[in-house]
């Protein structure tokens, strides 16, 4: 019985730092990368306005992450009599330190991501941000650094630039 309680704690605990890290990740969104990118607009009304969509995907991701806190926040606190005992609080540490790291890890690929996509485009800096994240989940063959990643971008032009007509960020190998 034990053991549930800590499957518990620590899924409640997992789902309180992923949602505090999103709602970051929405806050420089919002705050930041919509302003700083997306340039005017292209008329009166929501339907002619380009931050909109942007604007809505943020929304949901700072609702989503909030939710996921308060799912987490209320699975933590069924159990906040297991929470004083001293290998429930060792562990719950543990798991913030590991999951802390990983997710500090892919924000900062993230942020990298935002970095490189105006100057090397979006493909080009997708694919070494797939790779490097590959490369920190413990995958070091060919395939998965190097070859999944190339797919996926190829893939993702096709369907975007190509059927859709979608501009990206072309940056400066373009």
């Amino acid at each position: 019985m034990k053991s549930e309680y800590n499957k518990e704690l620590s899924s409640g605990a997992e789902r309180i730092l992923a949602g505090i890290v999103f709602l970051m990740i929405s806050a420089v969104i919002g705050f930041y990368m919509i302003p700083k990118t997306i340039k005017g607009s292209a008329g009166t009304g929501i339907a002619n306005n380009p931050r909109i969509f942007p604007a809505i995907y943020t929304i949901c991701l700072a609702g989503a992450s909030l939710l996921l806190f308060f799912m987490g926040l209320k699975e933590c606190l069924k159990h906040k009599e297991r929470l004083r005992s001293e290998p429930i609080k060792r562990e719950l540490v543990r798991l913030f330190l590991l999951d802390s790291l990983s997710l500090i890890i892919f924000a900062g690929l993230s942020v990298i991501f935002c970095v490189l996509a105006p100057l090397l485009g979006f493909f080009f800096s997708g694919f070494l941000v797939m790779a490097a994240a590959a490369f920190y989940l413990g995958n070091r063959g060919i395939r998965w650094v190097i070859l999944f990643p190339a797919v996926f971008m190829v893939l993702l032009w096709l369907v975007f630039v190509v059927l859709l007509s979608v501009r990206f960020p072309a940056g400066i190998l373009m």
